[in-house]
């Protein structure tokens, strides 16, 4: 209900998590091509996030978390 609120709310990521990419903190860049490319892996997550809680949560959170490590370690590899 909490993060339903935020998102009726429309706050901004920064609001919510901070300043800076919270991925950088996971992968840092090595590069300005490799910062932009975490910045928009980063901004597709948040829109799966967005979209899964405006859609009614209908998939698990366990599902949702395997979901996202899976394809974070694919990416991780090209990135």
């Amino acid at each position: 209900a909490y993060v339903q609120m935020l998102v009726q709310a429309d706050i901004s990521q920064s609001k919510v998590f901070g300043s800076g990419s919270l991925l950088e903190k996971i992968i840092p860049s090595r590069s300005v091509e490799r910062h932009y490319r975490i910045l928009a892996l980063e901004g597709a997550f948040l829109t799966i996030l967005i979209n899964w809680f405006r859609d009614g949560m209908k998939e698990s959170c366990e599902y949702m978390a395997e979901f996202c490590y899976r394809t974070l370690r694919l990416v991780k590899k090209n990135v």
